[in-house]
């Protein structure tokens, strides 16, 4: 007898293995890439998906969309009392704004795995995301009103005093965070790669997309939230390049500078 679960992982597996065509090569439905996917799945793996390239499940809506308005910004609302909650919540709702036909399809199947299995929602969040931000700016500002709202939160309790469920949900932003930054500079060094003179960079379409909402998330901010989250060495690299831009404002974040450069290097002496 299956249990939703495993329902749930036979309809994420069929729909996305129809999605991609993955197939044995030759197969009717098989696509080159495809085929190279099903070539590196261990036979082990493929005697387990195999069955399910002829699956009936199917999605119990036609789009898989929500009906529901949630609120803005959720976090702080009835919609995220937990961890669990906001990570569902805002992670469904990203995969409700995708206008890509294929990132639709394919994240509107994880859908019900997103809402029951806290491990697969947590590893996917940063792909949905950056799909949502690639695709268009036009929900760049409700995005970031989702992450600043739980950062101004954080900021306005002391270090002590905030809350599991935030730190946790603010640990998960500042991974995100840096997963985005992190891509965003390889796909920068891609686009330059090869490149010769002095000729002012210009980004493509996609790479301007992530760079201009993290430019949004001020770095002040992601020091502070960083330091309250424990996250020392992000803390002082984010406050470093906020003086920086902002020499003038040395002296005003000259202590929290140096208490952060104490964290940091009791860390390494341990």
């Amino acid at each position: 007898m299956f249990t939703p679960q495993s329902q749930n992982s036979s309809v994420l597996s069929s729909e996305v293995t129809r999605l991609y065509g993955i197939r044995e090569s030759g197969s009717r439905e098989a696509t080159p890439i495809g085929s190279q996917a099903w070539e590196k799945l261990s036979y082990h793996l493929q005697e387990i998906i195999y069955p399910l390239l002829t699956s009936k499940y199917t999605l119990s809506t036609g789009n898989n969309r929500s009906s529901v308005t949630l609120p803005s910004p959720i976090f702080g609302s009835d919609k995220a009392k937990t961890f669990q909650q906001w990570l569902t919540s805002w992670e469904c709702s990203l995969v409700d704004l995708l206008q890509g036909e294929r990132a639709s399809q394919v994240f509107s199947a994880c859908k019900p795995i997103l809402r029951r299995d806290t491990t697969t929602a947590i590893y996917l969040l940063p792909s949905i995301l950056i799909c949502m931000l690639c695709e268009t700016s036009d929900h760049h500002q409700q995005i970031t009103t989702q992450v600043l709202s739980v950062m101004n939160q954080l900021q306005e309790k002391d270090k002590e005093e905030a809350a599991l469920s935030i730190i946790s949900i603010e640990i998960k932003q500042l991974a995100v965070l840096d997963y985005l930054s992190k891509c965003a500079q390889k796909k920068r060094q891609a686009e330059t790669q090869g490149k010769k003179g002095r000729a002012a960079f210009i980004p493509s379409t996609q790479l301007h997309q992530v760079m201009s909402f993290l430019e949004k998330i001020p770095a002040d901010i992601l020091a502070h939230t960083s330091y309250k989250s424990h996250a020392y060495s992000p803390a002082l690299m984010h406050i470093e390049a906020y003086i920086k831009d902002n020499p003038l404002q040395v002296k005003e974040h000259l202590c929290f500078l140096q208490v952060s450069e104490c964290f940091v290097l009791k860390s390494i002496e341990r």
